[in-house]
C-alpha cells in the first residue's frame, strides 16, 4: 500500500522505501516508532494560593510512566497551589519516549479581609459594615464583597445600614 504523504507519516510500523531509475532499483525497509503524546485531563477551573498541599484535580489523568514538571507540581502526581503562587502556570507531562503536552493552571490570589471592631450604637443608627474593612486587607481586582447574618444563610441587603445587633460574615 502506497504512503499517501511520505513527508508526514503519523502511524507506527515498517515501511519500504524505493528508488528507481529506469530498470535499476533499491529498496530498503525501515521501522518507524510514533510514540503517543500524553495529554493532561482538561483542567476547568481555578485554585487559590492559600490552598497549602495536595491538591489531586489538575493533575488527573489515568496515565503511568509519565513525568510532571511545573510551579507547584509534588509527587503523587499533585499540585500545590501555595508553592505555585499566584499566577497563570504551565504544567508539562512528559512520557518516557520524550513526548509531552502542556496544560495551563490558574492560581487565583486569595483576598485577605481585615476587620475593625465596630463601636455600639445606639438606634435608630446604623453601622457601616464596609467601613469595618480595615485599609490592611489585600482584595485583588475583581474580588466580590458579600455580607450575611452569622448563620450564612440571609444576605444582608444593605450592608452601609445595619440596623440590627448581631453577628455577620
Amino acid at each position: 500500500v502506497p504512503v499517501n504523504d511520505p513527508s508526514h507519516v503519523s502511524a507506527s510500523g515498517t515501511y519500504r522505501i524505493i528508488a528507481s531509475l529506469g530498470s535499476c532499483i533499491d529498496q530498503q525497509v525501515v521501522t518507524v516508532t510514533v510514540n503517543t503524546t500524553p495529554v493532561p485531563a482538561p483542567f476547568n477551573g481555578s485554585f487559590c494560593s492559600s490552598s497549602n498541599g495536595y491538591n489531586p484535580l489538575a493533575l488527573i489523568n489515568p496515565m503511568s510512566g509519565v513525568t510532571w514538571n511545573g510551579p507547584g507540581v509534588v509527587s503523587g502526581p499533585g499540585f500545590n497551589p501555595f508553592s505555585a503562587g499566584p499566577g497563570t502556570h504551565t504544567i508539562t507531562v512528559t512520557s518516557a519516549a520524550g513526548c509531552f503536552s502542556s496544560m495551563q493552571v490558574v492560581v487565583n490570589p486569595t483576598p485577605v479581609l481585615v476587620l475593625k471592631t465596630p463601636a455600639s450604637v445606639c438606634s435608630p443608627q446604623t453601622v457601616n459594615l464596609y467601613n469595618l474593612i480595615d485599609p490592611s486587607s489585600v482584595l485583588p481586582p475583581g474580588t466580590a464583597l458579600n455580607f450575611y447574618d452569622n448563620s450564612n444563610a440571609v444576605p444582608v441587603n444593605d450592608p452601609s445600614h445595619v440596623s440590627a445587633s448581631g453577628t455577620y460574615r
